[in-house]
């Protein structure tokens, strides 16, 4: 099944940055070896294109956030919910790859707290375990607790900046990364 492999640097919000530098390693060689389209974007809502483009059946996304909220079809894709705007989504499998349970824990959670402690409700989440029946435009969705390990079926990869979300030092030392593999 032909896969898109969409990451948002924010995954590595709570994470030394040599995490990801490792990470991005081993993904720019495995580019480089079975020479994937890479795309660079600021907003993770700026892939969608790239993404409906590639008629994939499979959506890989490494993420903080799981981007996919129950949403009027006709609204313009946000970073929280641009997932739901996959134009192959109905025939296609989504995979949420988050690094760690407090990201999993405020996905399926209801209510979020603003720093004040202040209860604000939350849009409905694909994997809050009180959604089930609800229509959120995938024919599966899942989560997994962890990175994209290999690149099989791969046939695409976007990466999101997310700069509003992302550490400053992370995104420098993808941005360099990915500076000197483009360089070669």
């Amino acid at each position: 099944m032909d896969t898109y492999l969409s990451i948002d640097l924010d995954y590595w919000m709570n994470t030394d940055d040599e995490e990801a530098i490792i990470f991005f390693k081993e993904l720019i060689e495995n580019i480089k070896e079975n020479d994937l389209p890479l795309r660079i974007v600021s907003e993770h809502q700026d892939l969608l294109p790239f993404i409906n483009d590639s008629h994939a059946s499979v959506l890989r996304n490494m993420d903080f956030h799981a981007d996919l909220q129950r949403f009027d079809r006709q609204s313009i894709a946000n970073d929280y919910d641009f997932i739901g705007h996959v134009d192959w989504a109905y025939e296609g499998k989504y995979i949420w790859h988050h690094p760690c349970d407090l990201s999993h824990k405020f996905e399926v959670s209801t209510c979020a707290y603003i720093p004040e402690n202040i209860p604000i409700t939350k849009h409905i989440s694909a994997f809050n375990k009180d959604t089930a029946g609800i229509d959120f435009g995938w024919k599966e969705v899942s989560a997994v607790k962890g990175g994209v390990s290999n690149l099989e079926n791969v046939v695409a990869v976007g990466v999101a900046l997310s700069p509003s979300y992302s550490k400053r030092s992370t995104v420098d030392c993808v941005m360099e990364l990915i500076g000197c593999y483009a360089s070669k």
